[in-house]
């Protein structure tokens, strides 16, 4: 059973993706199914609460959350374990078994791709779902410095079977190529002048992290 504080999220995503299904029973099961998975104990950055600014950023920047988008965000963590490195991919084949025969066929192929999108967060010029799922996912790192640095330390604490030394290594490597896309793309979605602030405070915090790290 999911808690009951997820019942709000399993609504607001599982009705966009019941459109899209001639089974809309079906779909709220799956998408509860989906949302206990983000309740398991060695969670702690990757939980409802990452689901739920994602889909606040999303309604924010498109005004309502499309099938294809709501499925990408329901089901792009499902599979996490920071010991793996092939989460999207096993999340991806999650999300075509668990869709499968239950919501459009075309909506099981797009949310599969879009889980897959979230691996390296990069985008075609002309992918708009896969530009706003990809700014919703990064949304964290254009947050405020307190929201930032509470981000950083349960992402540490997921990580807890790794060494300080191990964890500063691993840790810069995927800053730099964070750093390298925003630097290169920045944000995808929205009006110009909110991407590039959403870039700068990205870059900002970034920028604030990897000096603690050397320090």
């Amino acid at each position: 059973m999911v808690d009951t504080s997820l019942l709000g999220l399993a609504r607001r995503l599982g009705n966009p993706l019941a459109t899209a299904s001639g089974h809309p029973q079906a779909v709220a099961v799956v998408v509860r199914q989906a949302l206990a998975e983000h309740v398991q104990p060695h969670r702690r950055y990757h939980t409802p609460e990452h689901l739920r600014e994602m889909v606040a950023e999303v309604t924010r920047l498109a005004g309502d959350v499309p099938p294809e988008v709501a499925g990408a965000i329901a089901f792009h963590d499902v599979v996490y374990d920071p010991r793996r490195d092939d989460n999207e991919q096993a999340s991806a084949t999650r999300a075509r078994v668990d869709l499968t025969g239950v919501v459009d066929a075309g909506v099981v192929a797009a949310v599969a791709r879009l889980v897959l999108v979230t691996a390296g967060h990069e985008v075609a010029a002309d992918d708009r779902f896969g530009a706003l799922v990809v700014d919703a996912d990064l949304w964290i790192l254009a947050s405020g410095a307190d929201r930032y640095d509470r981000y950083v330390a349960d992402v540490r604490a997921e990580y807890a079977h790794l060494d300080d030394a191990a964890w500063r290594t691993g840790r810069r490597r995927v800053l730099h190529r964070l750093r390298a896309h925003l630097a290169a793309d920045g944000y995808r979605f929205g009006p110009p002048d909110d991407r590039a602030a959403r870039t700068r405070r990205a870059l900002a915090n970034i920028d604030r992290e990897v000096a603690r790290l050397a320090g």
